[in-house]
């Protein structure tokens, strides 16, 4: 209806709004004069609703699909749940005094905001009698989160601070609390097998943190596959040109548009938690590039979960972030975050996120039918996937939980 357009309008950038009538008037004048101007309206509004921020979420590919890792050793997999930052929730979609459940890594949490805009990761289930302070908890004016069941309530850093009924605190009556931060757009949690504090600190881009960059939307998938397997593509350069090959858009396909790829892994000189990767693409339109079309990206997997992609184009740069959480052994909850240069049109903006996102999926019923190789056989053309698996090694401690572990602590309390 006229009203959703101009609700949607309310939500578009000036220079937005600008190529909405700039593709009505082409429209108008390709169409011919003698078309109806509410016509016009239309499909230009409609084109132009390309301008809006996209947000969502496609589910797993392998859901009721016979599993190829029947008969696979849990021997053969590394531990699941690597030790990093994880992100727990956007930090937009969490408003000061509010609280929300997550899962992560196999623990149940509750991640809250206090009234003076701190965020703080808490265990979800209260140490009294195991409500679970995400399901009716609140947050009280002193930045607590008070416990829907008896009232108990614990500030950020899990310390019970006060108990209905009595000035007397137990010495055990603390939840355990998680480091937290947030950057770029996300709220993360630190999870270490041995609970040792943080060894690193996230990067942060300050012409995304102060929305220099604006938002351009976020992509969400539920792969079911081992954490590894995701960031081990970026060591794989051969897959590109065979399975990333194909343009993103199948109309134009027979037409010889193709997508051409070169890549480098390696990790980084100085920070050890840090890998790189310099991606270059470019459009080819039968065997000859298209001028304009180059595209370079550094990439830096930063930790085991979190992913910089910084895409240098011909109109300005594009910034993505992809995250991976661990929800169960073999479950990945993943979202791309994309912050935009503010002259970059948003329709811009949501081809390059929806291309990434045909583009992730292309890799997904791969990693969730695969079996996890523990003695691939590599050839000349492979890229250094073994390097990468020496150095993501890293993220484990001898406290990390086997994947038999988890499994059988997964099953345990699958009822």
């Amino acid at each position: 209806s006229f009203c959703t357009l101009l609700a949607q309008a309310s939500r578009m950038r000036f220079i937005d709004l600008v190529w909405v009538a700039a593709t009505g008037a082409v429209l108008y004048s390709v169409l011919g004069a003698g078309l109806h101007p509410a016509i016009a309206f239309t499909v230009a509004a409609g084109v132009g609703l390309l301008g809006i921020p996209l947000s969502y979420k496609r589910k797993s590919t392998a859901a009721n699909k016979p599993t190829s890792r029947r008969g696979q050793r849990a021997s053969d997999f590394p531990p699941p749940y690597p030790n990093g930052w994880f992100a727990v929730h956007p930090s937009d979609s969490l408003k000061p005094g509010e609280v929300v459940s997550v899962t992560a890594l196999a623990q149940q949490l509750a991640v809250f905001r206090d009234h003076e805009g701190h965020a703080s990761v808490l265990d979800a289930f209260c140490p009294h009698l195991g409500a679970n302070l995400a399901e009716g908890g609140t947050v009280t004016r002193e930045g607590c989160l008070r416990c829907p069941f008896h009232g108990w309530e614990f500030d950020g850093e899990g310390e019970c601070k006060r108990i209905v009924g009595t000035d007397c605190i137990p010495n055990n009556s603390n939840a355990r609390a998680y480091p937290t931060t947030e950057a770029n757009g996300m709220i993360f949690a630190w999870f270490h097998a041995a609970n040792a504090p943080p060894q690193w600190e996230i990067d942060r881009f300050p012409y995304v943190d102060s929305g220099f960059f604006y938002a351009g939307g976020t992509a969400k998938s539920s792969v079911r596959t081992h954490i590894r397997e995701i960031p081990e593509n970026g060591a794989d350069s051969a897959h590109l040109n065979v399975l990333h090959k194909d343009f993103v858009v199948p109309p134009l396909r027979k037409f010889g548009l193709e997508h051409t790829w070169t890549a480098t892994w390696r990790p980084h000189d100085t920070e050890t938690h840090k890998s790189q990767i310099r991606l270059t693409q470019a459009f080819v339109l039968l065997g000859f590039p298209l001028p304009g079309t180059h595209i370079e990206t550094e990439i830096q997997q930063i930790g085991p979960g979190i992913v910089s992609l910084l895409l240098k184009t011909a109109i300005g740069r594009i910034h993505v972030f992809e995250y991976v959480t661990p929800v169960a052994p073999l479950e990945q909850r993943v979202a791309h975050m994309i912050f935009v240069s503010p002259w970059i049109p948003r329709v811009i903006a949501n081809f390059v996120l929806l291309s990434l996102d045909a583009q992730f999926h292309r890799d997904q019923p791969i990693w969730e039918a695969k079996r996890m190789a523990t003695r691939p056989v590599i050839s000349k053309a492979d890229g250094p996937i073994l390097e990468f698996r020496r150095w993501w090694q890293r993220f484990y401690s001898p406290e990390s939980m086997s994947f038999a572990d988890a499994v059988a602590k997964e099953s345990m309390l699958d009822w």
